[in-house]
């Protein structure tokens, strides 16, 4: 239990990821339901792990019709016509994908660097959401959030058979399991 109470408050790790990789690690067989009780139980008892987990309220159906809420990127050119080397994600370093995630009122931004092959990620506030901001927040793709980016880092994924982009990219295990 301590373990993944760790992984929780400390990692914010989901209860999922920690279920997945207690079992591939032949540590503990646990459904991430199981953690979702427990976490619950400790609330009910006067605990703090319910405000580690990453999703805290339902979601909500949007009502409209089909209308796409998101602007369109004029010239866009399609996903489709990506190289087949860079489909292959197989080379750690190389091929990288940007984002922005808009804060509210479109003020400002997050630039997010995602390594297509061990999915590690960079990401860089930047206070406007201009070109330069951009551009200069990319050549440097280390800031304030170094927190946030090393969680993210040391999450395991799915895809990547429960291992990390840490583990992947650069051979680190996660301390958390103390393996």
């Amino acid at each position: 239990m301590d373990s993944y109470k760790q992984l929780t408050s400390e990692h914010q790790w989901s209860p999922e990821q920690i279920s997945l990789r207690l079992r591939e690690g032949g540590i503990l067989d646990i459904s991430h339901e199981r953690i979702y009780q427990h976490i619950i139980l400790d609330q009910k008892t006067g605990g703090h792990l319910y405000t580690h987990l990453r999703q805290r309220k339902k979601r909500r159906k949007r009502y409209g019709g089909d209308k796409e809420r998101r602007g369109q990127i004029p010239n866009q050119v399609s996903i489709d016509e990506r190289p087949a080397a860079v489909e292959a994600r197989d080379q750690p370093g190389t091929d990288w994908e940007d984002g922005l995630i808009i804060g509210s009122k479109h003020r400002q931004a997050i630039v997010t660097l995602v390594d297509r092959c061990t999915r590690y990620t960079f990401l860089a506030k930047v206070p406007f959401k201009t070109a330069q901001a951009v551009q200069e927040a990319i050549c440097k793709c280390l800031s304030s959030v170094r927190d946030v980016q090393d969680k993210i880092n040391n999450r395991p994924r799915k895809v990547l058979g429960m291992r990390t982009p840490n583990e992947l990219l650069f051979g680190i295990k996660p301390v958390a399991l103390g393996y």
